[in-house]
């Protein structure tokens, strides 16, 4: 009886104890979601409301350095004041602007102008702020010879007394580079956006660019355009004898493209003293002025005067009936080349086209002329002749610069009649 009433009040105990094991973690739990309800309300009430005070009074004594420290508050402050935008962007603004002025302060322009591109708000304090920066960050990058970097942000730069020569500096210096590259074009846009014409070496920059241009354009074959660049390359280095250089191989391209008008013309300009691989000026001029008439001449005329005719004349007495034009057609025209040989001879060729018949009819409807063509070579002149024999039928005469085609064809197409079909062009 005892041991059983020994038994039963171990295990009261025991539920004793478990009871208020029970009831300690309850209040433990209690406690513990008190706490968490309590930081929670700190969190997004009590501390948001602190941060904004501290944040309010701190920029109103221009303690700048302690309201940046409030940068990484401002997400949280954003959801406490969800509902008010407007006193957001105000402290937004405050902790921004400090945040850039501290950076400023510090050298660190790419902070600052970082902390006041994300303002909400910006204002004209804010701006004339962001303009200081890229006037910064612009010297900066000068100063490192980040000259493209310098003109990203000092192009967007307003009202600074030394802009413009900090411009100035940034495109002569972006001009060397570019040479440095063979990037010849960009260093002559460059370099003509100095606005300052007495910067010191602009000239000579210049001339040495068109002068390196002019290389290239030459080893290239572009001889127009290397004649172009030494010019303008003025007393730099041998530019003048470059100039006379790259004219000689321009007039002897024109040469070989049968153009001896456009290449005349460059050899009247030069002097009789230049010379360029093995081409003397002074020879060719005396060449070229030696055919100088039948240069002249050269390219396509078109026709003046024109007569064709088709006429049916009866065998046993000679009359004969005819039709005829005797008006210019636009598509009647002569073409002149000339190619010069090596003794200072030249070759004409050229095509000649009039209008010739080639039937007769009672009625003239069904008598038609057309459009024919002579194909043209005299080899090795110094003059046209008065008169070439093109073929059986055609003749070129040729007097003070005009030339004129006679063409004359019989066509016995019977015993009592034959026609015969003639023109006279001259052009």
């Amino acid at each position: 009886m005892k041991n059983e009433n020994n038994n039963l009040e171990q295990k009261n105990k025991l539920k004793r104890k478990t009871l208020n094991a029970n009831k300690l973690l309850l209040v433990l739990l209690i406690a513990c979601i008190v706490i968490i309800i309590m930081i929670i309300i700190f969190i997004q009430f009590i501390y948001p409301k602190n941060c904004i005070d501290n944040i309010n009074n701190n920029y109103d004594l221009q303690q700048y350095d302690k309201v940046s420290q409030y940068s990484s508050a401002l997400s949280m402050i954003e959801d406490y004041l969800k509902n008010d935008i407007s006193t957001y962007n105000q402290v937004q603004y405050k902790v921004k602007l400090s945040e850039s002025l501290v950076s400023f302060e510090n050298n660190q322009f790419d902070n600052a102008l970082n902390a006041l591109l994300e303002i909400k708000e910006p204002d004209e304090i804010v701006e004339n702020k962001i303009n200081d920066c890229k006037y910064e960050l612009g010297k900066k990058y000068i100063e490192d010879k980040q000259y493209d970097k310098a003109l990203e942000y000092l192009q967007e730069v307003t009202n600074k007394e030394d802009l413009s020569n900090l411009l100035d500096n940034v495109h002569y210096n972006l001009s060397v580079k570019f040479l440095e590259k063979k990037d010849y074009k960009q260093a002559l846009e460059e370099i003509e956006k100095v606005t300052n014409k007495k910067y010191e070496n602009l000239e000579n920059l210049r001339h040495q660019i068109y002068y390196q241009h002019g290389n290239d354009a030459f080893k290239k074959g572009d001889y127009n355009s290397a004649i172009s660049y030494f010019e303008s390359a003025d007393d730099y280095k041998d530019a003048k004898e470059l100039v006379n250089n790259a004219y000689i191989k321009q007039a002897e391209e024109y040469i070989e493209e049968g153009k001896l008008k456009d290449a005349k013309l460059i050899y009247d300009y030069l002097p009789d003293k230049a010379e360029y691989d093995g081409i003397k000026a002074s020879k060719r001029k005396k060449q070229l002025n030696k055919i100088k008439d039948i240069i002249n001449v050269m390219g396509r005329t078109y026709a003046a005067k024109s007569y064709s005719e088709s006429r049916n004349v009866w065998r046993y007495d000679g009359r004969w009936n005819n039709w005829y034009i005797d008006k210019p057609n636009s598509s009647e025209y002569i073409d002149i080349d000339l190619e010069l040989n090596d003794d200072g001879t030249v070759t004409l060729e050229g095509t000649a086209y009039f209008s010739a018949f080639n039937n007769f009819s009672s009625l003239q409807e069904y008598c038609k002329a057309r459009i024919i063509s002579r194909t043209i070579k005299i080899k090795n002149i110094t003059s046209i002749p008065s008169t070439y024999k093109i073929d059986e039928n055609t003749k070129l005469l040729y007097s003070n610069g005009t030339f004129k085609i006679e063409y004359s064809k019989r066509d016995d197409y019977s015993t009592s009649f034959y026609n015969v079909y003639s023109s006279s062009v001259t052009y």
